[in-house]
């Protein structure tokens, strides 16, 4: 086991221990060597399973989930000498929601449309040469792309690949403005 699954692991068994001994005594009113006992073996079990079983499971049922969602999410409509260059499953942050949906990028835009099973259903579309810059976003999950457009507003896009976008994103902003001025 790596050291963060070992550092997991045992944060979980502390959690599942304190809570197992807690709501055995205050509920059932339970108390001795065997409650404690008791306790850290099902602190322990439930540790092990929170970092072996939980996971695998999640994964098995969520893959299918996020395939079905992503192909739920129709593509935009383009415009004649318009082309998709990268596109990929992400989330936009509104808020304290994260829209899921489908997040592309042509050679004249950046275009975010969400899937159905969001609150904060829209679509978005930004202009090449109305963004300022791009760059690596801060937050929790890491996997974020941070946009500034020129007038001010800010927009956060969870992706797989966060370096990937930033640069074909980079390169494109550039080219979109050196066209505008010519």
């Amino acid at each position: 086991m790596s050291t963060g699954k070992w550092k997991s692991f045992l944060l979980e068994t502390l959690y599942f221990t304190a809570s197992y001994f807690l709501l055995s005594w205050l509920l059932f009113d339970r108390s001795g060597l065997e409650l404690i006992l008791e306790s850290i073996l099902m602190g322990v079990f439930s540790g092990l399973a929170s970092i072996t079983i939980f996971p695998r499971m999640f994964k098995a049922v969520m893959t299918p989930v996020a395939a079905k969602l992503e192909k739920s999410v129709s593509a935009p409509a383009l415009e004649d000498d318009e082309q998709v260059l990268l596109d990929e499953g992400a989330n936009h942050f509104k808020g304290i929601e994260r829209v899921g949906g489908k997040l592309a990028l042509t050679n004249k835009r950046l275009l975010f449309r969400s899937h159905k099973f969001n609150i904060q259903n829209h679509t978005e579309s930004i202009p090449l040469c109305e963004i300022a810059s791009v760059e690596k976003g801060k937050h929790s999950s890491g996997n974020v792309v941070r946009i500034d457009l020129t007038n001010g507003k800010t927009h956060f896009f969870g992706v797989i690949s966060p370096p990937i976008w930033i640069e074909t994103l980079s390169n494109h902003i550039c080219v979109t403005r050196a066209q505008a001025g010519a």
